[in-house]
């Protein structure tokens, strides 16, 4: 034994506390460095930089957006398409429009049978989910009808949503107020005496609070409605009956403070830090609907809107500036600075690269995307700006390279006092070499769509021992296939029609190659409208044993499967789930036996 003075023991009793210190310091690094993050995108209907005061813009008040920019980082010039289905799709799948083809609005409002396939076109909500995230998105998702394409959110790679139904049994559907919802597969019928807007900001919070509750990380895509006409009056305007009459203005304002709600929710439900939260707006502001009070001074129109730069005149729908550039902020973690403004240009397309770079989840190789990460430039370093943006509505489009824009079809305009813009003079030097410049860049754009040679968008689970697919299950009662990609095995999954009502079941038969003892999983795809109280039923060796499972909740192996215990078997083990008493769909995908010591 080695024996130590007093002083000796109190040094070797500090270094020891020094390095349990050091130890635990360096394991709650690690922990914080794997943590994956949370990503919030507010994206708003129809607003342009110059409505935002924090861009110069005189005519609103964003008192919320303002401190969002203070407290982070502003982007100073990012584009999009000018409305939104071409904006929207190329937002999800990180395409120009050369290829996603969707460049004019899809007439969700008509009851239209197309749709935006995002099975061949794949989302970063998709590889999101894929790589553990919990995934929702709100509001606006004109992107199919839903009454003809019922689980096409889902294949777009989100568990949840409260989204506005845009038609329903033959009309088109108010958004604002008496709102028509439908969330997770059913039309809400507790809202109608609410502002719709208020409604997407409960469930996102609710969404948060959820995820942060089961220990996972969440993507929420919140598409809000606001200030997206028709103009109506907002609950602070019905505060003041007769005093404040509806206005573009006023739902501007009423945007801005919901946008606050959710930082603050942020802020209480203490995530801050491992939260990011981006703001952004789809295209340009829609001018035609509102009458700016300093219009018709000379050389204004009824859409122009100030700013601290100029005025501003045209919008959506236009291919300029007016109608492409749009707010961007990011709020969130210490990484990103605070009260910065960075000027490179920033593409919707490049929102799918960043989310997956923010968020650890790798892009296949066999993706073919448009867009580049800005992720470092979020975390105040350089990264690799691009030099031009793309835009594309109806039959046109344009490159933009922050000073000059060429249209498709040869129109050069001069944009480097912006926010005036005019043809570019034919004697001018420097717009010849502009057109040169990009015409070079147009014959870059890829044209090809991605659809034909897309390679499956998820990697299989492996599957050990014998798997039955629920097309293989004896299936009584009325059950409907979702083919979706995503599941465990097959090419997709059944859930039950009529929830509750007992009539429907369905048994998996394994031939096991030999007697013994085995394994038994289950797998489903989690959802909110799932049922909490499934039985399944296995019979073994030596009888029977029913174990109840909770679909709501994602399966803890590999997000899809369940085991239910090991069993003796003979030759033959056999599963039944039903739907007797149960409190919401249930889903049946596949079932394995596996052999077990």
């Amino acid at each position: 034994m080695i024996s130590m003075t007093r002083p000796t023991q109190a040094i070797a009793l500090l270094a020891i506390s020094a390095l349990t210190i050091l130890f635990l310091c360096a394991d709650s690094i690690s922990a914080a460095n794997t943590d994956r993050p949370n990503i919030l995108l507010i994206y708003a209907d129809d607003i342009g930089y110059e409505a935002l005061n924090c861009y110069g813009g005189l005519d609103f008040k964003t008192p919320r957006l303002n401190a969002m920019a203070k407290d982070g980082l502003r982007f100073s010039r990012a584009y999009t398409s000018p409305v939104c289905t071409p904006s929207r799709v190329s937002l999800h799948t990180s395409l120009y429009t050369t290829r996603h083809r969707h460049t004019g609005v899809l007439p969700v409002h008509k009851g239209t049978k197309q749709k935006v396939d995002f099975q061949k076109m794949p989302t970063f909500a998709q590889l999101m989910r894929d790589n553990g995230y919990l995934t929702s998105v709100t509001g606006k998702w004109q992107l199919a009808t839903l009454e003809v394409w019922p689980d096409q959110i889902r294949n777009a790679g989100f568990d949840s949503w409260c989204i506005w139904q845009i038609w329903r049994q033959g009309k088109k559907t108010p958004r604002h107020w008496n709102a028509t919802y439908n969330e997770d597969g059913k039309v809400r019928n507790d809202i109608a005496d609410r502002f719709g807007p208020d409604v997407l900001a409960d469930y996102v919070i609710e969404q948060m609070t959820e995820a942060k509750a089961a220990g996972k990380p969440f993507l929420i895509v919140h598409n809000e409605l606001l200030p997206h006409w028709p103009i109506v009056d907002t609950p602070d305007d019905r505060a003041f009956p007769g005093e404040r009459k509806p206005n573009l203005g006023n739902m501007i304002n009423y945007m801005d403070k919901l946008v606050g709600r959710l930082l603050d929710a942020v802020e209480k439900l203490g995530i801050r830090d491992n939260t990011y939260v981006l703001f952004m707006g789809d295209n340009g502001t829609d001018e035609p609907y509102f009458r700016n009070p300093k219009a018709g001074q000379p050389g204004e129109g009824q859409g122009t809107r100030h700013s601290r730069a100029g005025n501003v005149n045209g919008g959506k729908r236009d291919l300029n500036d007016a109608g492409t550039h749009v707010p961007l902020l990011v709020w969130g973690p210490n990484g990103v600075p605070r009260g910065r403004v960075c000027d490179d240009l920033v593409d919707v397309v490049d929102l799918f690269p960043t989310f997956c770079e923010l968020s650890g989840t790798r892009i296949p190789d066999s993706f073919s995307i448009d867009g580049r990460s800005f992720a470092a430039q979020i975390h105040g370093r350089p990264g690799t700006p691009r030099t031009w943006v793309h835009h594309g509505v109806g039959g046109g489009e344009n490159v933009f390279d922050g000073s000059w824009r060429l249209a498709r079809k040869g129109q050069l305009r001069d944009a480097r006092k912006l926010p005036a813009e005019s043809d570019a003079a034919k004697d001018d030097p420097d717009a010849q070499t502009a057109r040169e410049k990009l015409n070079a860049v147009f014959k870059t754009i890829p044209r090809h769509s991605p659809v034909s040679s897309a390679k499956p968008q998820t990697k299989p689970i492996k599957l050990n021992g014998i798997v039955i697919d629920d097309e293989d299950a004896k299936r009584i009662g009325k059950w409907k296939l979702s083919p979706i990609r995503g599941q465990s095995h097959g090419t997709g999954y059944h859930h039950d029609l009529a929830a509750g009502d007992g009539k429907c079941s369905a048994t998996f038969t394994a031939k096991l190659p030999k007697p013994g003892r085995y394994e038994v999983r289950i797998s489903w795809t989690s959802l909110s409208n799932r049922a909490t109280n499934v039985p399944v039923t296995i019979t073994h060796k030596d009888g029977t044993e029913t174990i109840t499972v909770n679909q709501r909740k994602r399966a803890p192996i590999g997000g899809l499967f369940l085991s239910l215990g090991k069993f003796d078997f003979d030759t033959e083990g056999s599963l039944t789930i039903t739907n007797e008493g149960t409190d919401g769909h249930v889903i049946i995908d596949s079932a394995q036996w596996i052999p077990a010591k």
